[in-house]
């Protein structure tokens, strides 16, 4: 089996790997999520009604992409316990805890630009 990496700078799948089976069809490998660390440049934030994770990254990582919005799976993974589906409703007044976005940028997108090029 041949083994690559997914690239994108935003997407969620930057810590996967693919690979191919005997018929070469490729598909992804687990990825290893970014779990929640006790930093003290963390952020908390508590959900509003109709909130979504999207509108939690657009609002605080703005400033790492563009395309903030779809940064929602490194808040949806750094959750205790991480959020396993993103698409379901976040009750307001949800605390919800949230690396800096100096981490986001210099840890998680950074490291995985690295791992895979």
């Amino acid at each position: 089996m041949a083994t690559e990496p997914i690239q994108g700078s935003e997407s969620r799948y930057l810590f996967s790997r693919t690979a191919t089976d005997s018929q070469d069809r490729l598909y992804l490998l687990e990825r290893e999520p970014f779990r929640y660390q006790d930093l003290d440049d963390n952020i908390t934030h508590v959900t509003r009604p109709g909130e979504r994770w999207w509108h939690i990254a657009q609002r605080y990582y703005r400033d790492v992409s563009a395309n903030a919005g779809l940064l929602y799976w490194i808040v949806c993974d750094y959750q205790v316990p991480p959020v396993l589906d993103p698409t379901l409703k976040i009750g307001g007044g949800t605390l919800v805890v949230l690396p800096s976005p100096v981490v986001v940028q210099a840890e998680i997108l950074q490291f995985a630009t690295q791992v895979y090029q």
